[in-house]
C-alpha cells in the first residue's frame, strides 16, 4: 500500500501518533482497499486530552465572548475557502457522493455562521417583582469540558451541531469521530490550528467505546453528547446518570413517507428517490417505509420502481453517478441479511440491489444498490428495525372503510 494516511490524535495542539498503540485500517468504500490505519486510543491518551481540555477552560470560560466568537469568524471564513478540501476528505473515507459532500460541508458553514451569534443566543432574562422587594435574574454560564461522540455518516454535520456552540459558550471540548470516517476531522484539526484555536480548546481522539468508558471515570467531564444508536444512546445515558453528567444523546430512527390520494406523484417520487438513496440510505432521516393508500398503491410501485432503475452507482468522487457504496463490508452483508430477511419474512421483493452491475475500479467496493420490497405489513423485520441502507418497504395503508 503505498501513500498509507496515519490517523492522529489531536491534544493540546499537536498531532500525537503513539507507535504502542493498536491501529485499525481505514479502507476508501467505493474500491474496498485500504488507504491508511486509525488508532485505537489507549485510556492514558484519552486522560490527556480531557486534562488539556480542562486546564483551557480555565481561561477559556474567561475570555469575554466577542473573543471566543472572532475564532467562530475565523473558522466559517476558513472553511468556506477550503470547502473542497472537506468534501473530498468526507467523499474518500466514507464515501459520500461528492456532491452530497459539499452540501454537507456547506450546512455546516451555514451552522457555523449561527453559532456566531452566540452573544444573542447567550443572553440571560430578569423578571422584577416576583414578589416583594424580589427580583429574578437567569443567566447562561459554561460549565466545563463536554465529550461527544460522532457517527460515521455525517462527519462534517455533527462537528457542527456539537463544537461550535459549545466553545461559543465557553465550554471546551473532546471529540471522537467514528474510525471509518476520521479524514474530516484530521482536516478540520489542521484549520482549528491554523486559526489560532487556544491549545486544548477542542482535543480529537480517536478510538472504541473504551473512549467513552474512560469520560464517565473522569471529574472534569462534565457530559457526554452523541449522534449514534439507540442501544449506544442508552449505555451512554445509564453511565453518565450513575456519575451525575449531562447529555445528549440522538439515536436511531425509523421513518415514512405517506402517500395519499391529493399526492403530487412527481414530487412524492423524486422525494422518495433523494431520501431513500442519498447517501445510500444510510442516514436517520432516510425514508425507509412509503405508506401508500390502496388507490395509489400500484401507481407508486410502478413509478418508483421505473425511477429506482435508473439510479445509478460508482464511485463516490465520480460527478456522473448517484450513489456511492455503503461504509464497510460488513455494512454491505447486515443490509444484505435485511434483505433476506424480508424475503423470509414474506414481503415481496420487486427490485434487487444485490450484485449491481458497477465500473471495474469499484467491483470490490462496498456496493448495495436501491432495493424495494412491496406487500410490508408493520410486524416484519424490514418494518421494525433501521436498516441504514437503500432498502425501501412499500407498504399499503389499510382501508378503514373496509375495516369497519
Amino acid at each position: 500500500m503505498t501513500d498509507s494516511i496515519r490517523v492522529k490524535n489531536l491534544i493540546d495542539g499537536e498531532w500525537v501518533a503513539d507507535e504502542n498503540e493498536a491501529t485499525l485500517p481505514l479502507f476508501n468504500p467505493s474500491t474496498g482497499k485500504q488507504i491508511g490505519e486509525v488508532p485505537v486510543t489507549s485510556s492514558a491518551t484519552v486522560e490527556a486530552a480531557v486534562k488539556s481540555s480542562h486546564a483551557a477552560y480555565q481561561s477559556w470560560r474567561k475570555l469575554p465572548i466577542t473573543r471566543r466568537v472572532s475564532y467562530l469568524f475565523a473558522l466559517r471564513s476558513e472553511m468556506q475557502d477550503r470547502l473542497e478540501v472537506l468534501a473530498r476528505s468526507i467523499a474518500i473515507d466514507q464515501a459520500k457522493h461528492i456532491s452530497e459532500a459539499r452540501g454537507e460541508v456547506q450546512r455546516v458553514v451555514e451552522i457555523v455562521e449561527m453559532a456566531c451569534n452566540a452573544p444573542s443566543l447567550l443572553q440571560g432574562e430578569t423578571l422584577d417583582q416576583i414578589a416583594n422587594g424580589i427580583n429574578g435574574r437567569v443567566t447562561r454560564q459554561p460549565l466545563g469540558v463536554f465529550c461527544g461522540v460522532a457517527p460515521f455518516n455525517f462527519p462534517a454535520l455533527v462537528f457542527g451541531w456539537f463544537i461550535p456552540f459549545a466553545i461559543a459558550a465557553g465550554n471546551t471540548f473532546v471529540y471522537k469521530p467514528s474510525m471509518e470516517s476520521p479524514l474530516f476531522m484530521q482536516e478540520m484539526g489542521k484549520l482549528l490550528n491554523d486559526i489560532g484555536l487556544p491549545k486544548g480548546v477542542v482535543n480529537i481522539v480517536y478510538g472504541e467505546k473504551e473512549v467513552a468508558e474512560t469520560w464517565y471515570q473522569m471529574p472534569e467531564v462534565v457530559g457526554v453528547c452523541l449522534v449514534g444508536s439507540s442501544p449506544t444512546a442508552k449505555a451512554i445515558a445509564e453511565a453518565c446518570g450513575r456519575a451525575g453528567k449531562k447529555t445528549m444523546l440522538l439515536g436511531g430512527a425509523k421513518n415514512f413517507l405517506v402517500a395519499l390520494e391529493d399526492a403530487q406523484m412527481d414530487l412524492l417520487i423524486d422525494n422518495i428517490v433523494v431520501s431513500g438513496y442519498g447517501s445510500a440510505g444510510q442516514r436517520c432521516l432516510a425514508s425507509s417505509i412509503i405508506a401508500v393508500v390502496p388507490d395509489l398503491y400500484d401507481e407508486v410501485i410502478e413509478r418508483l420502481l421505473e425511477a429506482s432503475r435508473k439510479v445509478t452507482l460508482g464511485d463516490a468522487m465520480d460527478e456522473e453517478v448517484f450513489m456511492g457504496p455503503v461504509i464497510s463490508a460488513q455494512a454491505k452483508q447486515r443490509i444484505e441479511k435485511y434483505i433476506q430477511s424480508g424475503i423470509d419474512g414474506g414481503a415481496r421483493l420487486i427490485l434487487d440491489g444485490r450484485n449491481p452491475e458497477l465500473p471495474e475500479g469499484n467491483k470490490d467496493g462496498y456496493f448495495v444498490g436501491p432495493t424495494i420490497f412491496s406487500d410490508v405489513t408493520p410486524c416484519m423485520e424490514i418494518a421494525r428495525e433501521e436498516i441504514f441502507g437503500p432498502v425501501l418497504s412499500v407498504m399499503k395503508i389499510r382501508d378503514l372503510d373496509d375495516a369497519l
